[in-house]
């Protein structure tokens, strides 16, 4: 096996670890919500946060895949951030509705239209727990998202070292230093120019 094959192989195994981080998470904040709710006795609540958990985390999971290996690492934060967030509420507002609808409909032995166009459905979407369910998801998806992409970005050791105090606790270890030289640098800033190269390095830095 020659190197760039292992390398695809390493990368490969990364995003898939990384999914299933995302999913599982997903999946422990959706059956948080009825626990939260102390609706212990219905089991249709937590079939619900599973399944939106479920398919919300492979969501995220795609779109944080899409983020981090596609053109959108190379958007403004800020720009990514709102869209992020837009993408979620429109996501989790639809991915709610058609999970506890569908549930509903097996709860109460209905077609799944006749569920949804009925009284209880629409008391649950317009005076129910809709829209705190939606919310619930849309601020924990976006923290969380926020959260993988700094660990992305900087090492998820980095953060939980931050968080725990490590590097106020001055101590002696090994590192490796890796110093980068860009082949024919100076001659290809003359050929970009000051902007261009710039935008350049940024590039090979993504990559």
């Amino acid at each position: 096996m020659d190197r760039r094959s292992s390398k695809i192989i390493v990368t490969q195994r990364h995003r898939i670890k990384n999914a299933l981080l995302i999913v599982g998470v997903c999946v422990l904040v959706g059956l948080a919500y009825p626990v939260l709710d102390k609706e212990f006795s219905d089991t249709f609540a937590f079939v619900n946060g599973a399944l939106i958990g479920v398919l919300g985390g492979v969501g995220m999971a795609l779109h944080q895949d899409f983020t981090f290996y596609g053109r959108m690492a190379r958007q403004h934060f800020l720009r990514r951030l709102i869209l992020v967030t837009l993408l979620y509420t429109v996501g989790f507002a639809l991915l709610i509705i058609i999970v506890t609808g569908f549930t509903g409909a097996l709860e109460n032995n209905k077609t799944f239209i006749s569920h949804v166009q009925s009284e209880v459905f629409q008391e649950f979407l317009f005076q129910g727990d809709y829209v705190v369910i939606l919310l619930y998801a849309v601020i924990l998806s976006s923290a969380l998202s926020f959260v993988f992409s700094m660990q992305r970005k900087v090492d998820g050791r980095v953060i939980w070292n931050m968080v725990s105090g490590k590097y106020a606790k001055p101590k002696e270890e090994e590192r490796i230093f890796m110093f980068l030289d860009m082949k024919d640098s100076t001659k290809i800033a003359e050929e970009l120019g000051e902007m261009r190269f710039f935008e350049f390095i940024n590039d090979f830095f993504t990559d």
